[in-house]
């Protein structure tokens, strides 16, 4: 019998903790694998390169813009699939696992129902989650090690597994989560999606702090458990709402609507002191130190006339800008001196948060947003008035949307902690800093 192609399509960043295994696994459930590249810093390129032949066939790059844009990722996809010509697809990220019923492969189960008028198979979502802080898992042995899961259940059906020609209008609707509302269209068979959120929490908590989502994902109310950097704290999960499948007797697995790793934070508060942005012709947004303080004056001496307002350098502070100019300096991750391990971890997740804040700000309706490195600035002022003049006439010339690109290279900060490092250095990496 020949069985149906079967092809998973991925689209990542900076996976390489997880696609080794995820290769492999592929590999084994007989699926060949496209892969979509956006922009990684890390090694995924290399790992995906040297699997061509076996399972990746085909290997393309996307340029990275800093946001995480899944109406754009979609949108590829959709092209893809429609391109393979035959078979079935496998729709999930590179630290997402498609298991099959016990004794079977993928490929012998899309074997099974290929003659059925089924389009798609739906699939239970299995979250393995780290306990503890502590709790460090290998790249090559978390699939073995990484063992407590909660049972996670949105408002959308997760259908993982579908046919190449389904009619794809409602999967791109719901974010790439359901195929098909009809249950006659839906295999019997449910499938089993294990997703390995983080490897460690400082793990999760330098992914999904410093994600920055696209305007048209935000305005289709997408993403809401994943705003991380604006709406959650990333805290060690409860103890009694994991399960573990080596406990003894049954696993008893209530189906959450939110990683229990997301706790919701304190609402972001409003200004209640100072003038108004929108009286305001440029805003300027930085740590406190004697660089930042002196930024107005060398920005007022250069361009007379010109108001400014420094905003105090806390996520809150800029969470409700309206329309407005917002110059934000960025510094090292590692200057702050932190001695103990929470402070540390404290501070990291803060200059990520910051980051990822103000750049989602960026995304609004009217704002013109441009980043510096105080290292930058710290040569005079010729460069603060190079992008001042670019920012207020609106001729960006550092990146898509004002964003850094990373060219620059300045001094590495003495006081980088292993901690501070694990939860900021892919973002850190993107903003130049090394």
């Amino acid at each position: 019998m020949t069985l149906p192609p079967l092809t998973a399509i991925l689209t990542c960043r900076n996976a390489a903790p997880t696609l080794p295994a995820l290769l492999d696994h592929l590999e084994r459930q007989g699926a060949q694998v496209i892969l979509v590249d956006h922009g990684s810093t890390d090694a995924t390129w290399q790992i995906a390169s040297d699997r061509r032949g076996g399972p990746v066939t085909q290997l393309l790059r996307e340029p990275f813009t800093g946001v995480f844009d899944l109406t754009r990722q979609l949108r590829l996809k959709r092209e893809i699939i429609r391109s393979i010509g035959a078979g079935w697809v496998i729709h999930v990220d590179a630290d997402e696992f498609l298991d099959p019923p016990a004794g079977m492969t993928l490929r012998d189960f899309v074997a099974k129902w290929d003659r059925s008028v089924c389009l798609a198979a739906s699939s239970r979502e299995l979250v393995f989650l780290p306990r503890r802080n502590s709790e460090i898992h290998a790249p090559e042995s978390f699939v073995a090690t990484l063992r407590s899961f909660v049972h996670l259940q949105e408002r959308d059906s997760k259908q993982r597994l579908f046919r190449w020609d389904a009619p794809l209008d409602l999967w791109m609707a719901t974010g790439g989560h359901t195929v098909t509302a009809r249950a006659d269209e839906v295999i019997p068979d449910r499938l089993d999606l294990r997703h390995y959120l983080g490897l460690s929490l400082d793990h999760i908590r330098a992914q999904y702090y410093a994600r920055v989502f696209a305007r048209s994902d935000i305005a289709k109310h997408w993403h809401g458990n994943r705003k991380a950097a604006m709406l959650f704290d990333i805290v060690e999960p409860p103890p009694s709402l994991l399960a573990h499948p080596d406990a003894k007797g049954p696993i008893a697995v209530p189906a959450l609507r939110r990683p229990p790793v997301f706790a919701p934070c304190d609402p972001l508060t409003s200004r209640d002191d100072g003038p108004s942005p929108r009286r305001t012709d440029l805003v300027v947004f930085g740590p406190e130190n004697e660089t930042v303080r002196q930024i107005p004056e060398m920005i007022a001496t250069a361009f007379p006339g010109l108001k400014l307002w420094r905003l105090p350098y806390a996520v809150s502070s800029i969470h409700d800008l309206g329309p407005v100019a917002l110059l934000h300096v960025l510094e090292h991750p590692g200057r702050a001196d932190a001695k103990t391990e929470p402070v540390q971890r404290e501070a990291a997740c803060d200059w990520v948060r910051r980051l990822a804040v103000a750049r989602q700000v960026a995304q609004c309706p009217g704002m013109r947003y441009a980043e510096t490195r105080i290292e930058d600035l710290e040569a005079g002022d010729v460069a603060l008035q190079h992008i001042v003049r670019q920012l207020i006439l609106g001729g960006l010339g550092c990146g898509t949307g004002g964003f850094l690109t990373a060219e620059a290279r300045p001094r590495k900060s003495e006081s980088y902690s292993e901690v501070a490092k694990s939860i900021t250095e892919e973002l850190a990496r993107d903003v130049g800093y090394h």
